[in-house]
C-alpha cells in the first residue's frame, strides 16, 4: 500500500521476487497475493496507474542480494 500511495504505481509491478517480502519469509505466492490485495485496496480508494505488463505469474531471478 505504501509503495502504491507514494508512487501512484501498481504494487503488482514489484513482482513475486520482491526483496522485502522474501526477507520477511513470505513465499512468492504470498507476495503475489498481498500485492494483489494492495492493488485492489488502492484502486478502490483512488486512481492508481495499472501496469499493463502485470500478470498473476511472475518469473525471473530474485533481485535480492545473496546472503
Amino acid at each position: 500500500m505504501v509503495f502504491g500511495r507514494v508512487t501512484g504505481r501498481d504494487p503488482r509491478s514489484l513482482g513475486a521476487n520482491e526483496c522485502s517480502g522474501m526477507e520477511l519469509g513470505l513465499s512468492r505466492e504470498e507476495i503475489g497475493k498481498l500485492q494483489q490485495i494492495a492493488f485492489d485496496e488502492l484502486a478502490a480508494t483512488g486512481p492508481i496507474t495499472p501496469n499493463p505488463k502485470t500478470t498473476t505469474e511472475r518469473g525471473g531471478a530474485s533481485r535480492c542480494p545473496a546472503n
